[in-house]
């Protein structure tokens, strides 16, 4: 057991940490790791289906859709964690350019994917840009 303040320059953990206070961080949050793998489904049909690009990791990053010809509502991509959770995470999305603001997406989340769901359609030879951030 250790009481009162501890300096410490460089700290790695390698295992899990478990903190029962609060947690102040007076530098920025950065997350690391591998980019998840991105599966496009069928909410088009046809040849030529969206082009789905991820830069980040399994806790945030960017979604870039990127059509030829519009899609369709329905199941658009699923997006599968490198490490899964041990419950469902919390996925939140914004739209970070104005094609993507009026559409209107949802997902489907488990602990090793979630699915990008369409209610309305995307538009031909658009680019759609989204971030997310994901906590269990």
């Amino acid at each position: 057991l250790i009481s009162g303040l501890a300096k410490i320059t460089n700290l790695e953990v390698t295992g899990n940490a478990t903190f029962k206070g609060n947690i102040v961080v007076e530098g920025h949050f950065v997350t690391a790791g591998k980019s998840p793998q991105t599966e496009v489904l069928a909410a088009n049909t046809s040849a030529n289906r969206p082009q789905i690009t991820i830069s980040g990791n399994d806790t945030a990053g960017s979604i870039t859709i990127t059509t030829t010809e519009q899609v369709q509502p329905g199941d658009l991509v699923k997006i599968t964690f490198v490490n899964p959770f041990d419950k469902n995470p919390k996925v939140i999305f914004n739209a970070s350019n104005p094609e993507a603001v009026p559409i209107q997406i949802f997902r489907e989340v488990h602990t090793d994917y979630f699915i990008i769901k369409l209610l309305s359609p995307l538009a031909a030879n658009t680019v759609y840009e989204f971030d997310y951030f994901v906590i269990e």
